[in-house]
């Protein structure tokens, strides 16, 4: 007589999939947040274990960053996008699990920072002007009252910022060719200018 000793426990395992592989946000306004859905879900026959979902990009992050799929379930998980400066921003949100597939796995992102401000054509008269315009590198700052002076390129950095005193001279500056955005605050009136540094 043969006697037969069969398993029957069957294998499981969990298995990950996510909805898109590209979250594309909306063009969103600088230092506000614009948020979208990924759906994670389990195709395998044992629990999916999500450790960790985390971003190198501080500009968007992503909540609940762990949790428990059960097999044939799915969870949503919100991706929010914060711009710090106008232009692309891309990054890449890691997700760490218990799969088998890629770990961790990666979700590529995208959003657009714009800036919103109200320039000033250098015709109009007041008691700050930049001269000459466009400059060919060498900028002077004319004015007739005291004024803090901010100097942004077009990534939202700050590039040079500086007090002036009234009854002071001109402020002359050295600048690298490009496009700039000069702020002045004086008292509670803030007005940027555009400045083209041929």
């Amino acid at each position: 007589m043969i006697w037969r000793m069969e398993d029957s426990t069957a294998f499981t395992a969990p298995s990950i999939s996510i909805a898109t592989s590209l979250i594309q946000f909306d063009s969103t306004e600088l230092y506000n947040t614009d948020h979208k859905n990924l759906i994670v879900s389990n195709t395998g026959t044992a629990d999916l274990n999500i450790t960790n979902i985390v971003s190198a990009n501080p500009d968007f992050s992503a909540s609940p960053a762990n949790f428990t799929i059960p097999a044939g379930g799915n969870q949503t998980v919100d991706v929010a996008f914060t711009s710090s400066r106008p232009g692309i921003i891309a990054g890449v949100i890691n997700i760490s699990h218990n799969a088998s597939s890629t770990n961790p796995l990666p979700v590529a992102v995208e959003g657009k920072g714009y800036l919103t401000i109200g320039i000033q054509q250098q015709s109009e008269k007041d008691d700050f002007e930049i001269s000459p315009y466009p400059s060919s590198g060498i900028v002077s700052f004319i004015q007739n009252s005291s004024n803090r002076i901010l100097i942004y390129n077009l990534h939202g950095k700050i590039i040079s910022e500086f007090d002036t005193i009234q009854g002071n001279s001109d402020i002359i500056i050295h600048l690298e060719k490009g496009y700039y955005l000069v702020k002045y605050i004086r008292g509670n009136t803030i007005k940027i200018k555009k400045l083209i540094v041929k």
